[in-house]
């Protein structure tokens, strides 16, 4: 039961069934098999062209080696829309935001191959991975700025509205490395996470590329930790690194008479869309068993960095924290 100022007042309903099978026919060989029915009512009406969605998911894992592992996976996903892509009616600064009642429901797979290896190298222990994937969408939900009804006087204004405008094949590489060495006198922990993505847009009519990418998505995107601990000091080393932005909306690098969304953002988006490196790093001391310091430093390089247009990251903090557990 929905009652808001910002929706307005409805009602849902949202059911599954759920089944899923596993066995090991053989003593390398696990398998999974899953069948869900899913039903979504919003104020009475049925959620979807058909009342009842099936939706399937299987994998299977393989163990090729003493420390080698093989998996397999597919799943179907469904989502209905929320109730704020319907009906949300409401305004933010000098942007009306639409609501859109007639929204439908994504869909979409999703497939992974996968290798696990586990390594043991002098005092060092851990895993490495690596795991191809694709996934397929319809129908996907965007807010896409233009002109529209106002819901209630009927008088049409500019403002974003959210629209099935999408399809894509977003296809690429994940590794996941996880090295442990509990042996030495500084005990430390070493995580690499690497994804290589091709996000492609695709004509809904036609499957076909249209030679655009998604939105708002990176091609490179590297992750790497190091944690350490030696009697009574702790530290830790985070890197972030992302190559540059793909794509964003056309309506934050277009005016508008003259006029644009966010007022000088092209030539801050034209001088600052590249890749970006972000570094983290902390220091504490346990003063006693209930009680530590620590100094943390954010964006070491003081790197200037943005997640989205008009959201630029904080520049480097330092920070001091006196900790004590009771």
């Amino acid at each position: 039961i929905v009652q808001s100022n910002f929706y307005g007042d409805h009602n849902s309903l949202n059911a599954g069934l759920y089944a899923q099978v596993q066995g090991e026919p053989t003593e390398k060989l696990k398998l999974v098999a899953g069948l869900r029915f899913e039903h979504n009512r919003l104020d009475g009406q049925a959620d979807s062209i058909t009342p009842i969605v099936p939706l399937m998911r299987a994998g299977l894992n393989y163990k090729l080696g003493k420390f080698t592992y093989l998996r397999a996976s597919f799943g179907q996903g469904y989502r209905f829309p929320s109730i704020a892509e319907k009906y949300a009616s409401t305004t933010l600064g000098s942007v009306k935001i639409f609501p859109n009642p007639f929204i439908q429901s994504e869909k979409g797979w999703n497939a992974e191959l996968g290798i696990r290896q586990g390594i043991t190298a002098g005092s060092y222990q851990g895993q490495a991975d690596v795991a191809a994937f694709l996934t397929r969408n319809r129908n996907m939900v965007e807010f896409i700025f233009g002109i529209y009804p106002d819901p209630v006087t009927g008088v049409y204004g500019l403002g974003f509205r959210a629209d099935n405008l999408e399809a894509s094949r977003v296809s690429g590489l994940e590794t996941d490395i996880v090295l442990a060495n509990n042996q030495s006198r500084i005990k430390h922990l070493i995580t690499l996470n690497y994804v290589l993505m091709n996000p492609q847009e695709l004509n809904p009519e036609t499957g076909e590329p249209t030679g655009l990418k998604l939105k708002y998505r990176r091609t490179h995107a590297l992750k790497l930790g190091i944690d350490g601990t030696a009697g009574k000091w702790e530290g830790g080393l985070s890197i972030i690194a992302r190559s540059k932005m793909l794509r964003v909306d056309d309506v934050f690098l277009q005016s508008l008479d003259g006029r644009y969304i966010l007022p000088g953002f092209p030539e801050y988006w034209n001088e600052n869309n590249k890749g970006y490196l972000v570094a983290d790093v902390r220091i504490a001391y346990n003063l006693a068993e209930h009680l530590s310091l620590s100094a943390i430093v954010k964006n070491l390089t003081n790197g200037e960095y943005m997640g989205r247009p008009g959201d630029v990251q904080p520049p480097r903090w330092f920070s001091l924290r006196l900790s004590a557990n009771f």
